[in-house]
């Protein structure tokens, strides 16, 4: 019998200008925007992310059709 895999907890934090922020939180404030905009969470299937710290941001691209931008910190 094989052993059962452990979950591992990930986190990945980018840190620039002294600052720092983890990209799950990118991840639901993208997530966010994209429901202030009168969208439903329910309706996400793909959500991509791109860190620009030159820009202090984070832009997003929501089911391939949707994009937008976050702060970083």
């Amino acid at each position: 019998m094989a052993a059962k895999a452990k979950k591992v907890e990930e986190t990945i934090v980018l840190q620039a200008y002294g600052k720092e922020v983890d990209t799950a939180s990118l991840i639901e404030r993208a997530k966010e925007a994209y429901v202030e905009a009168g969208h439903k969470a329910s309706e996400i299937k793909d959500l991509k992310l791109y860190l620009k710290h030159e820009d202090m941001a984070a832009y997003y691209v929501i089911n391939e059709t949707f994009a937008g931008r976050v702060s970083l910190f």
